[in-house]
């Protein structure tokens, strides 16, 4: 049980980084940059919503996909104390 919530972790991890390049951008040409990008879309396609703000866009993928790691981390732990 404790590698699932290290994975979980891990994956959030990963989610806030993904957020905090988008945001920066400083290589986007960098294959390693381009590849690690790629992935996270991957992990973040099934929870990606588009919400019009005027005349931009704002993914709200990440906000979700990081509130259900929570809602999983938090069964996990419960299930634990519970066994």
């Amino acid at each position: 049980m404790i590698v699932v919530i290290h994975l979980l972790r891990f994956l959030q991890l990963v989610i806030i980084i993904r957020v905090f390049l988008s945001w920066v951008s400083l290589f986007p040409g960098n294959p390693y940059y381009r590849w690690f990008m790629a992935k996270t879309d991957l992990l973040l396609k099934p929870f990606r919503v588009v919400v019009p703000l005027g005349g931009a866009f704002m993914d709200l993928g990440p906000i979700f996909a990081l509130l259900i790691l929570q809602l999983v981390e938090r069964l996990v732990i419960r299930l634990m104390f519970v066994m």
